[in-house]
């Protein structure tokens, strides 16, 4: 436990501007990758501005390796509460090679004579979040903050037998979507986690490419940007896109909050729902948004893991002032869930006006499915057999993230899959709705090297306006420079013109802090 009395301090940054189809899989380039780090660091992010106590670990106050221990608990990794001990579970790591949610130490020997047998020389850890920033305990002037990754001079990853196994823990939901300015275009909009406040971002389509980021929603105090999942429709049913935020309050309380655009900003913000104390918990819960009732107001819809193969999906309608209180709309029944591992998508999947639920599911050895849970108005009915099958060579729902859109053009949903091929390699493949099943079409491969699957966030955004769904990965191009990578469709739902859609410029923007 020991917390940082000696050595330099780093500086602070107070310049952060707040703004088919898939072959065989082969190994993993790392033992875990973006999804565990990312829990992690969404969990680091959360803590800033909190206060510095010696020997504690939270959830209100840190020490260094306390608030390494909490952080890498939310991954479900359990790492012992002293600095040195922490150390001696990692491997030595080159500056250079340091990735998101690697381990950064300070020591009393010099960094070359710093083994992990020499743990009791290691005084102080910080947790490397991108970009040459670390998130740091880093005393009792400061608190919980961002510091520089250069008054560090040990770099560690933690050894492959301490992280998690089996089902990953981090679920990347589709990039947040539609038409904020109420222009026709859909646009690209973020939530983005800066210092200890939330700030929503648009970035309105010109029909070709994406401008600059606008800052429509700031919210300093009160949202952890590691306790909210947010969610995009229009929810008051003026023609303009909203976001919809489910907040974590504690103690088994939640609340849907409302942010509602003008077409400028979003002028409208206030708590829709709330579960009241103790009735939900947060972290069992995917949030969804369709209009699954046709009319014409988004709905939002609540995945929740009750643990044991068991979960329902709950139904929160808009009355375009408010959501009703939720409804089952949906349950597996107990111990009756094909798989732990659930991704999520909604649209319009069987072109009858009504939002519907799509479920990737992974099987373990006997591959993936996509099953449909299909709207009525009243309730979501899952399809007696599945739309899309596949075996685990040829698409493996742990390496696939997924998001819904009209690729072809034809009144009906599809859904995009963004696969990892390995070797900083990524496929894009559609599955074409026929309106009771789905059809793979590959669409793209990148080159080899060129486009890493668990640096990108993938989104299905209809920018150009043609009514055909596009493709928006959102890329980690390193040194907090973001891009939105961009794959125009065209008709038969092949892919036409690539480009960078949009550039956050080097320094502006952390990918791993946006939602």
């Amino acid at each position: 436990m020991r917390h940082m009395t000696r050595g330099r301090l780093g500086r602070i940054f107070l310049g952060l501007v707040p703004l088919a189809f898939v072959l065989a899989v082969p190994a993993q380039a790392h033992a875990f990758g973006y999804d565990v780090r990312q829990t992690v660091i969404g969990s680091a992010i959360g803590q800033i501005g909190k206060r510095y106590l010696w020997a504690a670990a939270g959830p209100n106050a840190f020490d260094c390796s306390g608030l390494t221990q909490y952080t890498y608990a939310a991954a479900g990794v359990s790492l012992p509460h002293q600095s040195g001990m922490i150390w001696s579970r990692c491997d030595a790591v080159g500056r250079s090679q340091l990735l998101p949610g690697d381990l950064v130490f300070r020591a009393h020997l010099p960094a070359g004579r710093v083994t992990p047998t020499q743990a009791s020389s290691i005084y102080h850890v910080g947790i490397y979040e991108g970009g040459g920033r670390v998130i740091e305990a880093r005393g009792t002037a400061y608190g919980v903050c961002e510091t520089s990754v250069d008054s560090f001079t040990i770099f560690g990853r933690l050894k492959a037998g301490y992280w998690p196994q089996g089902d990953r823990t981090y679920d990347q939901p589709p990039l947040l979507r539609g038409d904020f300015t109420g222009d026709g275009r859909e646009d690209l909009a973020v939530f983005s986690g800066v210092g200890g406040g939330c700030f929503g971002y648009v970035m309105p389509s010109n029909g070709m490419t994406f401008g600059p980021r606008q800052t429509w929603f700031s919210k300093s105090t009160g949202w952890g940007w590691d306790r909210v999942k947010v969610a995009s429709g229009d929810f008051d049913g003026n023609g303009k896109a909203d976001m919809a935020a489910l907040v974590d309050d504690g103690d088994g309380t939640v609340t849907m909050w409302a942010l509602l655009s003008d077409g400028r900003t979003f002028s409208r913000q206030g708590v829709w729902w709330s579960s009241g104390a103790t009735r939900w918990e947060w972290k069992r819960t995917k949030v969804v948004a369709g209009d699954f009732n046709a009319d014409g107001k988004t709905d939002v819809g609540l995945y929740y893991d009750y643990g044991g193969r068991t979960a329902k999906l709950w139904v929160l309608r808009s009355s375009g002032k408010g959501f009703a209180w939720p409804t089952t709309w949906w349950s597996s029944g107990t111990g009756k869930m094909e798989s732990s591992t659930v991704r999520l998508a909604a649209g319009d999947f069987t072109g009858d006006r009504k939002a519907d639920v799509a479920m990737l599911l992974d099987l373990g050895g006997w591959g993936s499915k996509v099953r449909m849970l299909a709207s009525s108005g009243t309730a979501l009915a899952l399809k007696p057999t599945a739309w899309y099958s596949a075996t685990q060579a040829q698409l493996d729902a742990n390496r696939a993230k997924i998001a819904a859109g009209d690729l072809d053009g034809n009144k009906r949903a599809d859904l995009v899959v963004a696969y990892d091929a390995g070797g900083a390699t990524t496929k894009l493949s559609g599955l074409l709705s026929s309106g009771s099943s789905f059809s793979a079409k590959p669409l793209w491969t990148s080159a080899a090297k060129a486009c890493d699957w668990q640096r990108a966030k993938l989104g299905a955004i209809d920018f150009n306006h043609d009514g055909r769904t596009d493709i928006v990965m959102l890329y980690d191009v390193g040194g907090a420079r973001t891009e939105a990578r961009t794959y125009q469709t065209l008709a038969g739902g092949v892919i036409g013109k690539i480009g960078v859609g949009w550039d956050s410029g080097a320094g502006r923007l952390l990918w791993n802090r946006v939602k």
